[in-house]
């Protein structure tokens, strides 16, 4: 599971000693075998609630990397942030 955004902001109020790392997991995690095409990850990250996969060849080994969505436009071209124009 992992920890999001999401999960983390409704903590920012709470007493830090009372919230536990667990409360923060809002997401399922999503593994993916290092041979696995990007279409089969682009398909996974289009799923609902899914914003990272894991590249990991077995469940027991240690993984390998994570995934995400910027990451795969990166690896088409696509920069992760738009240029804008330049204020003289």
């Amino acid at each position: 599971m992992w920890v999001t955004a999401h999960g983390l902001l409704p903590l920012v109020d709470k007493d830090r000693g009372l919230v536990w790392a667990g409360d923060a997991i809002r997401e399922r995690v999503a593994a993916f075998d290092p041979h696995a095409s990007c279409a089969e990850v682009v398909k996974r990250l289009s799923d609902p609630g899914v914003s990272r996969v894991l590249v990991q060849e077995r469940s027991e080994w240690m993984p390998e990397g994570v995934i995400t969505d910027v990451d795969l436009a990166a690896s088409v071209g696509i920069p992760a942030v738009t240029p804008t124009r330049q204020v003289a």
